[in-house]
């Protein structure tokens, strides 16, 4: 018996030891908490929550934007580089001669119209940018683009009679069953005519160079988006060659 109660003692003794040293372990007292369930939103701080996160994407998305846009800057060249290929002249005799006004800088007109810079060539119309009212981003992607195609006898006849006329517009109309290029992008003018404002023609002007196409196809940032485009230049047909047309690509 007092075997028996011995034992016991020593068991009960042990098993203490055993519980104290598990009660004062360091990885015990080191243990995190239980981390606390997740507070419920109510509607009103979820929608506050959605329109903080759109904007900060949107923020994002537009500098992501400029940030490709500072790379992709195509500068007007001089006016007698900027010529195409010679072609036959373009008859237009009734054109009347385009009057614009010169200044220092662009800000001194209004967007969309013509002026000239001090140090312009005479053969170079400036015409300040205005925002197209449907783009995605009001941001221009490439600039300066040259309008490729103007050498042919059609194209370069409404390209006279678009850099002589007033309220120009551009549209851009991308081709995917073109059987040349699948990338192909046609430039399709407006305007009016200045000595009669009340009459307007349209007309097919060119292509968006194959390059530029093929640079716009690959581009993620153009996919799913329309395509607007203003006028940044307009070189005058001299005589024997072609008119010349440069314009801005806006997402």
């Amino acid at each position: 018996m007092f075997n028996f109660l011995l034992i016991a003692l020593i068991f009960l003794a042990c098993s203490l030891f055993i519980w104290h040293m598990a009660r004062s372990s360091p990885r015990r007292q080191t243990r995190p908490r239980r981390k606390a369930s997740p507070r419920k939103e109510s509607p009103r701080q979820y929608l506050a929550r959605a329109a903080r996160l759109e904007k900060e994407r949107v923020r994002y998305q537009r500098a992501v934007i400029e940030d490709r846009v500072s790379r992709k800057k195509f500068t007007i060249t001089d006016a007698h580089q900027s010529q195409p290929v010679q072609s036959r002249k373009p008859s237009a005799e009734h054109l009347v001669r385009v009057t614009f006004p010169i200044v220092s800088h662009y800000s001194e007109v209004e967007p969309g119209e013509d002026y000239q810079l001090n140090e312009d060539d005479q053969g170079i119309i400036r015409v300040r940018p205005r925002k197209p009212a449907h783009a995605t981003y009001p941001t221009i992607a490439i600039k300066g683009v040259a309008v490729a195609g103007l050498s042919q006898p059609e194209a370069s006849k409404n390209a006279a009679h678009f850099i002589a006329g007033i309220n120009r517009s551009l549209t851009l109309v991308r081709e995917p069953d073109n059987e040349y290029d699948k990338d192909a992008i046609k430039v399709i003018g407006s305007w009016a005519q200045r000595d009669k404002p009340s009459f307007f023609g349209s007309g097919q002007l060119g292509w968006v160079p194959r390059e530029v196409a093929r640079e716009i196809a690959k581009d993620k940032m153009f996919t799913g988006i329309e395509l607007l485009a203003t006028v940044r230049a307009l070189f005058p047909p001299s005589s024997g060659g072609s008119p010349g047309i440069r314009m801005d690509i806006w997402i």
